[in-house]
């Protein structure tokens, strides 16, 4: 299921620029220094649909990928593709990639890369247990405090970490997953496992707020641009497909 941004109308005051995240803006030659040891890793690459082209600057009107507090956070959007995995297997040398779609730019362009540093089965678990997401990084990300939050707070005393009444839902009607948010914390009956919540690692994480590298249909097999879902290769074949 594609992810629901809310309407322009709705969310131009909340808007983020993606420079306003890390705008690393890498080219391909010092990405592919940077990814020299990790060719033979798999990365999952899909079309962010919340995201747009204003002013030659990408904007992103979603909660998906979530970059509050510096960390890169998937956790509101790919329901299907984040059940793929356990945490565990995610945290095995796996990496995401989000690309703008043909809507808003002429290219699929690379918004963002992640290697994944922690996943988890719930939100609970990863209150718990995360090494990066604690203190005012957290508090950056709640739904109970920004309109484009990706973590519900735990309800005091909750034992059922699967269950959207252990949370706490966001507080304003402008939440970009205000009416849908219990699809984010329970497990799709369409899925073997929870959505695993997926954290990137500050160090292998980068972000691009314009349009420099794009998705190489004619690289790429079978010759087509992204559409719906997403697809897998390994780095090395990922890196072969990228154009500037």
């Amino acid at each position: 299921m594609p992810c629901a941004p809310m309407s322009k109308e709705k969310c131009h005051n909340n808007s983020v620029l993606y420079s306003d995240w890390p705008n690393d803006n890498l080219s391909i030659t010092k990405l592919q220094n940077f990814l020299k040891e990790y060719q033979g890793e798999e990365v999952y690459s899909y079309i962010v649909d919340t995201i747009d082209l204003e002013n030659g600057t990408f904007v992103q009107y979603g909660s998906a990928p979530n970059v509050d507090g510096g960390v890169f956070t998937l956790c509101t959007c790919k329901h299907q593709m984040r059940s793929y995995k356990t945490p565990e297997d995610w945290q095995k040398g796996y990496w995401v990639a989000g690309f703008s779609g043909l809507k808003h730019t002429k290219c699929q362009s690379l918004a963002y890369l992640m290697r994944i540093g922690e996943a988890f089965n719930s939100y609970g678990e990863l209150y718990t247990s995360s090494k990066l997401i604690y203190g005012k990084v957290l508090e950056s990300k709640l739904a109970s405090l920004n309109p484009r939050g990706d973590m519900y707070s735990l309800k005091k005393g909750a034992e059922n970490f699967l269950s959207a009444s252990s949370y706490e839902e966001p507080q304003s009607e402008d939440h970009v997953h205000s009416g849908i948010w219990e699809r984010d914390v329970e497990i799709d009956e369409k899925y073997s496992r929870p959505s695993a919540l997926l954290v990137g690692d500050p160090d292998l994480s980068w972000g691009w707020s314009n349009p420099l590298i794009y998705w190489n249909k004619e690289k790429s097999y079978p010759n087509k641009a992204m559409k719906d879902g997403c697809q897998k290769m390994n780095l090395a074949t990922w890196l072969s497909v990228l154009a500037e």
